[in-house]
């Protein structure tokens, strides 16, 4: 009941690796600020990073009870702000689909998913008492890589990642 300490955390994984020490790991991914070799260390078994891009309008969204989303942030320099959108307008649909599933699924991705940036989105949103539609330019921007198997992966390091994810060597 009294938790932990580095030194008990530490002292674990150094047992459970046969007294590798991990002094070097830990002063420069834990307290330094070195970036972590993720290419590297996936290439161990098999794996590798693969870049992603999404559509993006530039705005925050909150959900509204009328299956609208409220705009709470505007990007300076989005693609929405560009096309007019304010903070508190609410959205209410997005190519003529409900904004709740266009942000809060993966339905913006789902319906522009390899037209060219610039293509118009066209947006309803309520502002006080007016309906407008506005057109929205497509962005793309960066998206969190994702993890996928590599092709090229040398057997060992297939053998490895097999190993890992069925617990099997």
């Amino acid at each position: 009941g009294r938790g932990f300490t580095a030194d008990d955390w530490w002292g674990a994984v150094r047992r459970a690796s046969n007294g590798r020490s991990y002094y070097e790991f830990q002063r420069r991914y834990i307290d330094g600020r070195d970036p972590y070799p993720w290419a590297e260390a996936l290439a161990v078994v098999g794996l590798r990073l693969q870049p992603d891009s999404v559509p993006r309008m530039g705005v925050g969204v909150t959900p509204q009870p009328d299956g609208g989303a409220r705009v709470s942030q505007v990007v300076t320099d989005g693609a929405a702000a560009s096309a007019g959108m304010r903070e508190g307008d609410v959205i209410v649909s997005v190519n003529g689909q409900p904004a709740i599933g266009v942000f809060f699924g993966n339905g913006l991705r789902t319906m522009y998913a390899g037209k060219p940036a610039g293509t118009p989105i066209p947006v309803a949103i309520k502002r006080g008492d007016q309906q407008l539609t506005i057109q929205v330019p497509l962005r793309y921007g960066a998206a969190a890589p994702r993890i996928v198997e590599d092709a090229a992966a040398p057997p060992r390091a297939v053998r490895l990642r097999e190993g890992l994810l069925h617990g099997t060597t």
